[in-house]
């Protein structure tokens, strides 16, 4: 029987979400009633694994994100909110960011690969908003400053343990980001400036 890529990687999840990384190919030739040899034919040992299933968790967020870009009859707001929406259940990220720390250390490689991922999303969003007509012009410097910000917050999110602290879900934290980038800190009332004397 042939295994889809989507059963595969959904048992991968279940396995980390229950065991952590501590899971073995063993176990997810279990989970997925075939054969271990069945997985090696696969993958040639867990790095491959992860990194396959890296690939999987992001493999449409570029696409995506293009995609809103062209629809041009909806405003920025509009296109980063869907682009926000689409993906709690789509994907898993928090599962894996719960062990952020042990997959930096264990896989190197593929927590570099990882983090390289979520940082399209700040590109994404970046992206959006610079080719947006409602855009105020921004000089050089302050372009230079929004995508700092926006990838220095998105990567700031990968630190599962901040997530956990904050009982924040990665993608509630990505929504409360895109809100304050529309919004800001300021209600509609905002006190006018002083002229001085």
């Amino acid at each position: 029987m042939k295994i889809s890529d989507q059963e595969m990687y959904m048992a991968i999840i279940k396995l980390i979400e229950q065991q952590g990384l501590k899971f073995t190919m063993a176990d997810l030739a279990r989970k997925l009633h075939t054969s271990k040899r069945t997985i090696y034919q696969r993958f040639s040992s867990k790095e491959q694994l992860i990194s396959a299933m890296i690939d999987y968790l992001f493999k449409d967020l570029t696409i995506r994100g293009d995609k809103l870009r062209s629809e041009l009859h909806l405003s920025a707001y509009e296109k980063i909110k869907r682009y926000v929406d689409q993906f709690p259940t789509l994907y898993p990220i928090g599962c894996i960011l719960q062990y952020s720390s042990e997959i930096a250390q264990r896989y190197p490689q593929q927590w570099h690969k990882f983090q390289g991922e979520v940082d399209q999303i700040s590109q994404t969003f970046y992206r959006i908003l610079i080719n947006d007509p409602q855009t105020r012009e921004l000089s050089k410097t302050e372009k230079e400053m929004l995508l700092l910000m926006l990838q220095k917050t998105t990567r700031s999110l990968l630190n599962g343990r901040f997530l956990m602290q904050q009982q924040l879900d990665f993608w509630e934290a990505i929504d409360a980001m895109q809100e304050l980038l529309f919004h800001g800190v300021f209600g509609g009332n905002q006190p006018k400036i002083s002229q001085g004397l």
